[in-house]
């Protein structure tokens, strides 16, 4: 670290920081994630109850606590003799496990290629980071898709599967965009 800039230290101690604060955020929803499994279980144990008719709201007066609830639950299931009640794969009750029943079915397959062709302007994935971007790399990136758009478009009217009527309107909007981007980078 001798060798690194008073900038470069404040700018590897700021990463560090937005590191950090991603490891939190993602330790939190871990947390929450889990949470929400328990809640669901929770969930599943009602509707268990509720199919049985065993479910009583009288029972449920004066709990708070989701724990509460799912150790409710897991009593009435007890005292009914089940644990859980599902349709299983012989009839209502504790599946026993074991294999299901094979049905005959063709799982051949062939390869086969899609004929669609990607374009620009659509999106097929979006990863979002923290941190400081290169100075004037969006500005660049810009410059490029406005150029590929501006090419599309003459090609579209060339080709004419645009109207003729918007032609002028088109070409205008266009060629305003690049001076708005002009202006705004003080060009």
């Amino acid at each position: 670290m001798e060798g690194l800039s008073e900038e470069a230290l404040k700018a590897l101690q700021e990463t560090l920081g937005l590191t950090e604060q991603e490891l939190e955020d993602l330790a939190r929803a871990v947390k929450e994630l889990k949470s929400l499994e328990n809640a669901l279980g929770t969930v599943q144990l009602a509707k268990s109850l509720n199919s049985m008719d065993k479910l009583d709201g009288e029972a449920c007066k004066g709990l708070g606590a989701l724990k509460e609830y799912e150790e409710l639950y897991k009593r009435i299931l007890a005292a009914a003799g089940t644990q859980e009640q599902g349709p299983g794969m012989r009839g209502p009750g504790v599946g026993e496990g074991g294999k299901a029943p094979e049905s005959p079915t063709d799982t051949a397959s062939r390869s086969e290629l899609s004929r669609s062709a990607l374009t620009a302007g659509k999106m097929l994935m979006e990863w979002k980071v923290r941190g400081l971007s290169q100075p004037g790399e969006s500005k660049e990136d810009f410059s490029h898709l406005l150029k590929d758009v501006r090419q599309g478009v003459s090609e579209a009217i060339l080709q004419e599967q645009v109207p003729q009527n918007y032609h002028e309107t088109i070409k205008r909007y266009f060629g305003s965009i690049g001076e708005e981007v002009g202006k705004s980078s003080g060009k």
